[in-house]
C-alpha cells in the first residue's frame, strides 16, 4: 500500500471530487486516481453505514432506506436529501447544462430563496448560519439548499425529471 498524506484542498476541488464519485463510499483518493488516469489501488475504506454500529432509539419518525431508479441505473439512499443529491449528480453527469436549466425552473425558485445556486448566499439570503450545515455541493460549482421539507425535495425531483425529459414514475422512480 502506498504512503498517504493529508493535504488541504479548496472548495472547487472538493466539489469536483464529490461530483465524480461513482458511489457514496468511493474514497476521494480513488476518485482522484481515476480522474488522473492512475492505476487503482486497494485502500482501506470507511465502513458502510450498514456496518457501523448504531444506537437504536424509539422514534415516531419513520427511518427507511430505499432504492431509486433513473432509467436503467439503480441507487440506494438513506433519506430524501441523499436521494435528491444522487438524482441531480446523475443527471448532471449525463448533461452538463442540466443544473443551469433546473435552477431556473419555477419549482426551484421560492419567494425568498432558490433551491439551486452557485453561491450559498443565494440559497439562504441573510442566513449565513445555514450555509455550512444545509448546503450540499452537487457538481460544476452548483450548490443545493437542503434545509427544505421532503415535499419540497419531491417537487425538485419532479422538476428535475421534467427538465431532463424523463417521465417521473417511469424513467425516474423514487419513493419518498
Amino acid at each position: 500500500m502506498s504512503e498517504t498524506r493529508s493535504i488541504e484542498i479548496d472548495f472547487d476541488v472538493h466539489q469536483l471530487i464529490v461530483a465524480n464519485q461513482s458511489g457514496f463510499h468511493e474514497q476521494p483518493n480513488a476518485v482522484l486516481r481515476r480522474l488522473l488516469g492512475l492505476e487503482a489501488i486497494d485502500q482501506p475504506r470507511s465502513k458502510p453505514d450498514s456496518e457501523v454500529p448504531i444506537e437504536v432509539r424509539q422514534s415516531t419518525r419513520k427511518h427507511t432506506k430505499g432504492m431509486l431508479r433513473i432509467q436503467a441505473t439503480e441507487y440506494s439512499y438513506r433519506n430524501a436529501k441523499e436521494a435528491l443529491c444522487t438524482i441531480l449528480r446523475h443527471l448532471q453527469r449525463d448533461d452538463p447544462e442540466f443544473l443551469a436549466r433546473l435552477a431556473v425552473h419555477p419549482r426551484c425558485i421560492g419567494r425568498n430563496r432558490r433551491t439551486l445556486a452557485q453561491r450559498p448566499e443565494v440559497l439562504y439570503p441573510g442566513r449565513s448560519d445555514l450555509y455550512a450545515k444545509h448546503t450540499e455541493p452537487i457538481a460544476d460549482g452548483w450548490l443545493l439548499g437542503t434545509n427544505t421539507s421532503t415535499a419540497q425535495k419531491v417537487a425538485t425531483i419532479r422538476a428535475a425529471a421534467e427538465v431532463a425529459g424523463l417521465k417521473f414514475g417511469l424513467d425516474l422512480v423514487v419513493d419518498l
